[in-house]
């Protein structure tokens, strides 16, 4: 069975230039995309995508959703059956529009849709543990402040408890971001 159909990877390949220039999307994100697309030409066989079907999206969505995560050996989780079903969509409207391939229907296309019930499950986020403020109080306290770089590092952690702000934003915050007049840091 063939790995690969040239006319595929050509369209693809587009597909992937126009998400990059057209849409400024990350390489990260674009690399997602890319396998979401495979896993659909892996389950089709690698057919040439002119001849989508709905039938190919249902089935598809039904192999997907019953297969294992590499990582957990589970089944796949709603969030990335989700995100595949979204790429696929995204990927079959834009093929649509192009040449050779404008008898693929926008109803064909909404087979790539998951329940209602899905999708709610696919968006709920999931509990996350985190410690309490008794606990966080527990550190701060057991800090050494010795020294200038110890007492940076106990403030942080403060700054970090008061602020709720996130590690990433609190890296590139400025002077300039704080009025300790008004208390409250503006970081847009």
């Amino acid at each position: 069975i063939s790995k690969f159909h040239p006319e595929n990877e050509r369209i693809k390949r587009k597909y992937f230039s126009h998400l990059k220039e057209a849409k400024g999307l990350s390489y990260k994100t674009i690399t997602e995309i890319k396998k979401s697309l495979s896993r659909f030409e892996e389950f089709t066989k690698f057919k040439d995508l002119k001849n989508f079907s709905p039938k190919q999206a249902s089935e598809f969505k039904r192999w997907f959703a019953g297969s294992k995560s590499k990582i957990t050996g589970d089944n796949i989780s709603k969030s990335s059956l989700l995100s595949t079903i979204n790429h696929l969509k995204d990927f079959f409207i834009w093929l649509s529009t192009n040449k050779g391939y404008k008898k693929i229907s926008f109803p064909d296309i909404q087979y790539f849709n998951l329940s209602e019930n899905d999708k709610r499950t696919a968006k709920a986020g999931k509990p996350r543990d985190f410690a309490s403020l008794e606990q966080i109080k527990m550190v701060i306290e057991k800090m050494p402040a010795n020294n200038e770089i110890e007492k940076r590092n106990k403030a942080i952690l403060c700054f970090l408890i008061l602020t709720g702000t996130r590690v990433s934003a609190l890296i590139s915050l400025k002077l300039k971001h704080i009025d300790l007049e008004k208390g409250f840091v503006n970081q847009d």
